[in-house]
């Protein structure tokens, strides 16, 4: 069977934005959230999870913030539905029928938190009482395809209904906006750490899905960590490996959509699975490298590498390189 998703929780703040309790007991339920998972080897569908008890008598309904988000591959959807064993007893539903969680989901401003609207449809007079903790619906990954003269453009940022409206923020004017951002940095700052450092920071935050951000400098023939934000990673590399050893020696941007499927990877961070890399120059010879990663296969794309090309061409030129403390040529 194929792995082609991840599920993760979203953020605190996220969760507390959507909870549809009282705030004081947000906390608790964010504590609470149980990431999606089979109940055997051969189930299907991925059971969600209930943070808070759930009480529904016939006729009811209630908002469920699941606290969790989904990382889908492209070419694949989550697909939402009752338990099967809940719809039998208590005609339990959700609102929108079956609930569809595409790929680019996790992208949104919301950061893809799934919400799922139950209903009671129960003809039985029956009360449905879940204790937390408890198993109400199910998810399962399926595979789709596109027609031949397809040609969706549009992106979404948004939960239910939003692939009807494109969002009015599109990514190139969000990555235009970054730009200008880091050259609000490098205002009157020369020192090409501190300019790296800030740098990497400022991608890092904004940055969607993004788990590590940060440079590599030339030192004595190889690839030395510099400046960076994510966990602790490889200290020196080779050029002849990795993407970024590729990027520096080819003096070219490298998009990558699956690490895994490259040569001679380096596995800094297991859950990386697409990476860009950029190469800095100065005098006409590459210098470093920018590198960011993601944990979504295919997260970036045209309008990435054209975003951090510019940030790349502002640092060559903000910083004096002579101060840099590494051995660059």
């Amino acid at each position: 069977m194929q792995r082609i998703a991840r599920f993760e929780k979203v953020s605190l703040p996220r969760f507390q934005a959507d909870f549809p309790g009282p705030c004081g007991e947000a906390g608790a339920a964010y504590e609470a959230v149980v990431l999606p998972r089979r109940a055997t080897r051969g189930s299907a569908g991925y059971d969600f999870f209930l943070p808070v008890p759930l009480t529904l008598a016939p006729g009811e309904g209630a908002l469920i913030a699941t606290g969790v988000r989904a990382l889908i591959d492209p070419g694949w959807t989550l697909v939402l539905a009752p338990r099967s064993g809940l719809g039998f007893k208590y005609r339990l539903q959700l609102d929108n029928t079956v609930g569809v969680i595409d790929s680019d989901y996790a992208l949104s401003d919301n950061e893809g938190h799934i919400l799922a609207r139950v209903f009671n449809d129960g003809r039985a007079g029956k009360t449905l009482s879940l204790p937390a903790g408890s198993a109400f619906m199910q998810g399962l990954l399926l595979p789709f395809g596109i027609t031949e003269d397809d040609e969706a453009m549009a992106v979404r940022n948004g939960g239910f209904g939003s692939t009807d409206a494109p969002c009015a923020d599109a990514p190139d004017d969000a990555l235009r906006d970054l730009t200008d951002a880091v050259q609000a940095l490098l205002e009157g700052e020369r020192h090409p750490l501190v300019n790296l450092a800030n740098a990497a920071a400022l991608l890092y935050e904004t940055l969607r899905d993004v788990n590590w951000c940060g440079f590599y400098l030339m030192d004595g023939g190889e690839l030395v960590l510099g400046p960076f934000c994510g966990k602790p990673a490889c200290r020196r590399i080779a050029l002849t490996r990795g993407v970024c050893g590729a990027a520096a020696s080819q003096g070219r941007t490298l998009v990558v959509a699956d690490v895994h499927a490259f040569p001679g990877h380096i596995a800094c961070d297991a859950a990386s699975r697409s990476e860009l890399v950029v190469p800095l120059f100065h005098e006409g010879r590459v210098i470093g490298v920018l590198d960011v990663d993601s944990p979504r296969p295919a997260r970036f794309g045209g309008l990435e590498q054209d975003a951090l090309e510019r940030v790349a061409r502002a640092l060559e030129n903000a910083c004096d390189w002579t101060r840099a403390g590494y051995r660059l040529h």
